[in-house]
């Protein structure tokens, strides 16, 4: 694989993205809202949290591609064609 899956530019707006919840979530405790800081606290700590993708299918369905062209890059080993390789031993 050539580049990580997440790039410099998604890791700084997460940080990004995080240091502005935490201003937020100083200022819910300004204004005392628990509900709100809670929310925000949430937020946080999820931003940072794995993120979980499930590709199902049927066999052969094309799942790997799927997954291969989605990432731009390629992840998944895609399964040999067996219909083509059958016949290229049956003709040779």
């Amino acid at each position: 694989m050539s580049s990580p899956i997440i790039d410099e530019t998604v890791s700084k707006y997460k940080s990004a993205l995080d240091r502005l919840l935490a201003e937020i979530q100083q200022f819910s405790q300004q204004i005392n809202n628990p509900e709100l800081e809670k929310t925000l606290a949430s937020l946080r700590q999820n931003i940072n949290e794995p993120f979980l993708f499930v590709v199902v299918g049927e066999v052969k369905a094309g799942k790997s591609s799927f997954v291969n062209a989605l990432l731009e890059e390629n992840i998944c080993q895609t399964a040999i064609d067996w219909l083509k390789m059958k016949r290229g031993l049956v003709m040779n």
